[in-house]
């Protein structure tokens, strides 16, 4: 566990390929021992894909995040705070790649479950909702006073 904890320290210092590698190598080490759906294989394979996202290797990233949804689905009960992450972190990719139409469902569903206290992840799944929406002003504008509503009236955009 204090690798992964390490890798999400470098990536929150934005040291991404260190923690990318670091991720990595706990993932490998994690699934050896635990198998893939134990929730630190899980943590492991998130840090990874949020760290190559950071980066914009949405395309990598893509393929990592969409098995940690699935194995995160199988592994843990439904509206669980980790599964409700993993989803956003995929949508959040599926909007990095353009593909705004599958993301949509995701990221509304997500937005709905998350705990109101999850600052960081309502956050950032408010801003790939309103990167998702494009140039319907409309929608952005709705998403917006959500923004407001959940992290009071801020410059930070």
């Amino acid at each position: 566990m204090a690798n992964n904890n390490y890798a999400s320290l470098l990536f929150e210092m934005k040291q991404y390929k260190d923690a990318q590698w670091i991720a990595a190598k706990t993932l490998d080490g994690f699934r050896e021992v635990s198998g893939k759906e134990h929730i630190l294989s899980l943590a492991a394979q998130s840090t990874l894909g949020e760290a190559l996202m950071a980066e914009g290797n949405y395309d990598e990233a893509h393929p990592i995040l969409k098995e940690l949804t699935r194995l995160a689905e199988h592994a843990l009960v439904e509206n669980h705070d980790y599964l409700v992450i993993f989803r956003g972190l995929y949508g959040e990719c599926l909007v990095g790649l353009g593909r705004n139409d599958e993301a949509k469902h995701i990221l509304l569903r997500v937005f709905g479950e998350l705990n109101e206290n999850d600052v960081k992840y309502r956050k950032r799944f408010l801003i790939a909702i309103i990167k998702m929406y494009g140039d319907d002003e409309n929608q952005k504008a709705l998403w917006q006073q959500k923004w407001e509503q959940v992290h009071g009236k801020s410059n930070e955009k």
